[in-house]
């Protein structure tokens, strides 16, 4: 069977075809253009309007990872108690009457030592804001853990939501985060 078509209908076809092909390969920006994407809320219902400024939170390289010794031990690997590794950063951002409040989360897991038989013990997580060359926020977080007697891991999770600054004028915030070991002397 044999289906004739017109020039004109060949054309309005093959027009068709590629507006169709076209609105697949879209060069968007990522910036809300089209009213096609759902609003996005914050877990306490303020809207987070994604083309909004939202700096990057990032571990700071050197920092992912924590050990304890006991004293006068340190580098000792036979006598490691514990060590404790930051896996992910993330971070979510709210504007709202003038200000811009970073809620920057950070998880990971830790590990008992041949040196450890269990018990509590708390990792300092410091989380810091810059702008530019100038510190705006820094915070030492105690994280509380707990390792029972033949436990192999533990997993934690910590969110600090405390950091609010001036809405950035420049797009020169950057958000840190890692290990202080530096404070435990």
């Amino acid at each position: 069977m044999r289906i004739s078509m017109s020039l004109g209908s060949k054309i309005g076809m093959l027009l068709a075809l590629g507006l169709a092909l076209n609105a697949c390969s879209s060069t968007d920006d990522g910036k809300n253009k089209t009213g096609l994407f759902k609003p996005v809320y914050s877990e306490d219902h303020k809207f987070i309007d994604p083309n909004e400024y939202c700096p990057k939170a990032v571990l700071r390289g050197g920092t992912e990872n924590y050990r304890t010794f006991p004293r006068g031990q340190k580098d000792n690997l036979a006598r490691l108690q514990m060590q404790a590794t930051i896996l992910k950063v993330a971070r979510e951002c709210v504007y709202e009457n003038n200000q811009l409040q970073l809620k920057v989360g950070v998880a990971g897991r830790y590990i008992p030592g041949p040196q450890r038989a269990g018990g509590t013990f708390s990792m300092p997580i410091r989380i810091a804001v810059r702008r530019g060359n100038d510190t705006i926020y820094s915070k030492l977080h105690r994280i509380p853990a707990n390792l029972n007697q033949g436990q192999i891991f533990g997993k934690f999770q910590f969110v600090d939501d405390t950091i609010f600054i001036d809405v950035p004028q420049q797009r020169n915030i950057q958000i840190f985060v890692g290990y202080d070991e530096g404070s435990n002397k």
